[in-house]
């Protein structure tokens, strides 16, 4: 239902408010109010069918205000007459498509019936509106003179205005010949008709001035009016202005409805109304912008290159942000557009290309179809990009799926389109493309990019490539990628890429692809020289899989293997495979270099296998080869290793090792040879007795034995003669004997020095001399019995003086005794030995020298001696029965032993009374004369001056 609304000011009786029962007063009211502004700006309302108009939304009351204003004349009195029909939404949005039913509602419609204030206004059910020809396209179009380029400027900045919502106010002037009112209907008919179905409600119109708060308005400005609008066409001039700067006037494409027919018109808005419901726009979208650009732009894509970049893009990112929920008819659409974007603008275009291309389902076939337009349209993008350009564009695909099922077609031409210098710096993904598509016949346009890319690489940029090949997933794609590439002879690149080509060697189960690398394997091992083969045999000395090709090749390539015996990393090698090897071949390759091991690397193997419980016959196989090169080169171990040796050698290697031992560690004489001597005799006998340790021979067993020789040999006579017995029997005795020397003499030298007299020392020495006598028939007797008898008897005689003279043992010291030599001829004890034994020799007494030794100091100075040799003298004498009246043995008796004088008393008294018995004469006589010869013999004793006996007279 469409409600009235009526407001009338007449002198009389003020103003007056009716409405129809479909409105609260309260609603009228504000209607009233709002016509009331309106009119109030218009002033001349005038009275004919053309009055002031105007069409505005009460948005609250969900109504459209179709109002006009005009004067009546009642009793020769002017009122001024406001009537309004509040049209619903719903209902308005049909009206307006059929914009005649709006602009053919004139007064005589509004009056048709007389309204007083007793009357009541009812609803209308419709606007019955018979036809108008001033109310057509082409009339108004003639009329006015509208097909120029301002009025189609116009139309742009009002479309922009209704679906930018700027709100913009927009002017229609003309000149004092035109009625304003007519002017009003006229235009705004033709703007409505003109308008997509959308916009149409969006929009007011007023004969004179708009109310501020309305929105995009269109009215009337007169010759007079100021130019207060945003927008003004002038009618008159064909011009259009802008007066805000601010205002923003888009294309829409609509030259074309200046040519259309009202009917043409209403078909074309028709259709794009059936196409905004095709994109099914959710409901209260503001759209109508982009859908009325975008319908006129799917009838004529080329349209689009009139626009600017800016707003070319501009508008496609509001396509897109368009609220539908058929992207189907959007894509299609914008699909069609891209092509005609600036053409420096390419790469946004691509982008936008791209994106949509991602968001399709390939699945549904209207998406495959525009799928196979973008593609068109990337190609194009991409063939205008520079080569810079095309990397960036050509790893924006590339990098936006991980596996490229969608892509693969946009890549594959851009790969085909793309030159050499771009394949170069794209050659990754080309290989992740190959390794992808390898079941495809793409595959073989991918290998030869790759391929010549690789060839025209220096080798940095080749083993760049082949890595990235190495590292594939694709085991089919790697080889038959290295299969082609390795056709061509390249030793200082295969060089490079030795390890990774020995691993494809190893890991791969296809036959002539192996055969393939190792000749290329091959080719660097006999190309390359000995330092480079050996790092081949450390790299590959644990590859089980390498060792009867790659690592057996290598070796035998070798050219100088005495200089690679040199290099302590060949000969770990060598060991190691001795170690794990099942290959006899390789194997035994070790046992050949022991002679050229480091000493350290012998000795770690000999202490290993000395600490192993149990061995086996290849760890028995090398230590006879460590101990024959040992021998061999002469190579000397450490005596701590050594000892290790000697306890695990094994039988059939003893006699290598004895010999060994013997030429290098026995030679010369040291604390080392010593050592070694006392451990293999405690330790090792069985090297100890062998008889090719030859010590025999040799002057440190010599050594050995003077070291290990103590005193205590000399305790035991027959332990001794033993001892030299068997010291003769070696070559070399010569420091043992000297030992054995040494400790004699020291011996000699404490046994006598503990003898506390001549005669205990006599003993002593008596009993050395016995011993030593044991020794003559030994070699060490004949050279050292006399000297250590000498040392016997010096000893003796060098302690023995007159003072230690044992008369008692007086024998010792003669010539006939045991430690006598002519060397101690002149001895005092000898001398008075010898003199001594003279003095009583059976009957005869020499008396001269019992005088000469015994009465006088001469010899003996120690009185105590003395008087115990003349008391064993006087015993011998009487023991003998010798005659007690001998003058001279009165003679002897009468001497004091302690003064030694004559006591001549005594003397006279004794020959007295045994001259008694005789003649007196002859007594006196002989006496008398051997008192004289006495005197004259030993002139100590006092000289008898006279004899005066009782008896001589």
């Amino acid at each position: 239902m469409i409600e009235q609304v009526l407001y009338r000011r007449t002198v009389e009786q003020g103003y007056m408010e009716y409405c129809s029962r479909g409105l609260s007063k309260e609603e009228a009211h504000r209607v009233n109010v709002v016509m009331d502004m309106a009119a109030s700006d218009i002033g001349d309302l005038g009275s004919g069918a053309d009055s002031p108009f105007m069409l505005y939304p009460f948005e609250e009351m969900h109504r459209f205000c179709l109002a006009t204003f005009q004067r009546e004349f009642s009793m020769g009195r002017s009122n001024s007459v406001n009537h309004g029909l509040l049209i619903e939404d719903t209902e308005y949005r049909e009206l307006v498509k059929n914009p005649e039913q709006i602009w053919g509602f004139t007064n005589k419609n509004f009056l048709s019936r007389k309204v007083n204030h007793r009357e009541e206004m009812f609803a209308l059910k419709a606007l019955n509106i018979s036809a108008n020809a001033e109310l057509s396209k082409d009339y108004i179009f003639q009329e006015y003179k509208l097909n120029n380029e301002g009025y189609l400027k116009f139309l742009n900045a009002v479309y922009t205005s209704l679906s930018k919502n700027k709100n913009y106010s927009c002017g229609l002037r003309i000149d004092n010949s035109k009625n304003a009112n007519k002017v009003m209907r006229h235009l705004g008919y033709l703007i409505m008709s003109m308008l997509p179905y959308e916009l149409r409600e969006k929009i007011s119109f007023c004969s004179r001035s708009v109310p501020s708060s309305i929105g995009v308005t269109v009215q009337i400005l007169q010759e007079k009016d100021p130019e207060k609008t945003d927008i003004t066409y002038d009618i008159n001039t064909g011009e259009c202005f802008v007066n805000n700067s601010s205002v923003e006037i888009m294309d829409f494409y609509l030259e074309d409805l200046l040519t259309m027919s009202d009917e043409a018109l209403k078909d074309y808005f028709g259709v794009l109304e059936t196409f905004r419901d095709n994109l099914k726009l959710s409901e209260g979208s503001e759209a109508e912008y982009v859908i009325s650009k975008l319908s006129k732009l799917s009838q004529k894509p080329s349209m689009f290159a009139s626009e600017t970049a800016e707003t070319q893009f501009t508008f496609i990112n509001d396509v897109f942000s368009l609220p539908a929920s058929n992207m189907d008819v959007i894509n299609s659409i914008v699909v069609r557009l891209l092509p005609f974007v600036d053409s420096n603008h390419y790469m946004e275009a691509f982008n936008i290309n791209f994106e949509l291309y991602r968001k399709l389902d390939s699945e549904k076939e209207s998406d495959r179809q525009i799928m196979a337009q973008i593609e068109e349209n990337l190609i194009q993008n991409y063939n205008n990009a520079s080569t810079e350009e095309k990397k960036r564009l050509f790893t924006l695909v590339f990098e936006s799926e991980e596996l490229h099922t969608r892509a693969g077609t946009i890549l594959e031409k851009f790969v085909e389109i793309n030159k050499i210098e771009l394949d170069v710096s794209l050659v990754n993904e080309y290989i992740q493309l190959y390794e992808e598509f390898f079941e495809t016949e793409w595959k073989s346009a991918l290998y030869w990019k790759i391929v010549t890319v690789f060839k025209q690489c220096d080798i940095p940029g080749k083993e760049k490539i082949w890595n990235r090949m190495y590292n594939s997933a694709n085991a089919d794609a790697r080889e038959g990628f290295f299969y082609n590439i390795l056709c061509d002879d390249d030793e200082p690149f295969y060089k490079v890429v030795f390890n990774t080509l020995v691993n494809l060697f190893i890991k791969s189960q296809n036959q002539q692809f192996r055969e393939r690398c190792y000749t290329r394997i091959k080719d660097v091992i006999h190309q390359e020289d000995d330092k480079y083969r050996l790092k081949i045999l450390q790299e590959y000395n644990d590859v089980d899989e390498a060792e009867d090709f790659i690592w057996l090749e290598t070796y035998n390539a070798i050219e100088d293997y005495i200089s690679a015996a040199a290099d302590v990393e060949f000969l770990r090698c060598l060991k190691d495979k001795y170690c794990k090897s099942s290959n006899p071949e390789i194997c035994d390759l070790y046992l050949e270099y022991i002679g050229c091991v480091p000493i350290f690397e012998l000795e770690n193997m000999i202490r290993q296998y000395g600490q192993q419980a149990k061995t086996n016959e290849r760890e028995d196989r090398l230590l006879n080869k460590i101990i024959y090169f040992l021998t061999r080169d002469k190579k000397k171990v450490s005596v701590a290793v050594l000892k290790v040796l000697a306890a695990v050698v094994k039988e059939e290697s003893v006699n290598e090792l004895a010999s060994y031992i013997s030429k290098l560690y026995l030679s010369t004489s040291s604390d080392s040879s010593i050592a070694i001597y006392d451990f293999l005799e405690t330790k090792q006998p069985r090297l100890f007795n062998n008889s090719y340790l030859n010590k025999e021979y040799i002057p440190s067993y010599d050594s050995y034995w003077a070291a290990k020789l103590d005193n205590k040999i000399l305790k035991d006579d027959r332990n001794l003669v033993s001892v030299l017995q068997y010291l003769e029997k070696l070559q070399y005795h010569k420091e043992s004997f000297n030992k054995i020397n040494l400790a004699c003499q020291k011996w000699i030298a404490q046994e006598t020095a503990t003898a506390g007299s001549d005669y205990e020392r006599y003993l002593k020495c008596k009993e050395l001399c016995g011993r030593l006598g044991s020794l003559l028939h030994t070699q060490f007797g004949n050279q050292y019995y006399s000297q250590l008898m000498l040392q016997v008897q010096d000893s003796f005689w060098k302690a023995s003086d007159i003072h230690t003279f044992d008369y008692a043992h007086w024998d010792m010291y003669k010539s006939g005794s045991v430690i006598y030599t002519q060397k101690f001829k002149d001895h005092e004890n000898h001398v008075l030995a010898e003199s001594i034994g003279g003095l009583l020799e059976n009957s005869y007494v020499n008396w001269d020298k019992v005088y000469e030794i015994l009465l006088t100091r001469k010899y003996i100075s120690q009185d105590d001696i003395r008087n115990q040799i003349i008391k064993d003298f006087d015993e011998k004498y009487h023991n003998r029965g010798m005659s007690m009246s001998d003058p001279d043995y009165i003679a002897f008796i009468s001497v004091n032993k302690d003064s030694l004088q004559m006591d001549y008393t005594k003397l006279f008294d004794t020959l007295q009374k045994y001259n008694h018995r005789i003649d007196e004469k002859t007594k006196y006589s002989g006496t008398s004369g051997s008192v004289i010869n006495y005197e004259k013999k030993y002139p100590g004793i006092r000289t008898i001056k006279a004899i005066t006996h009782p008896m001589v007279k």
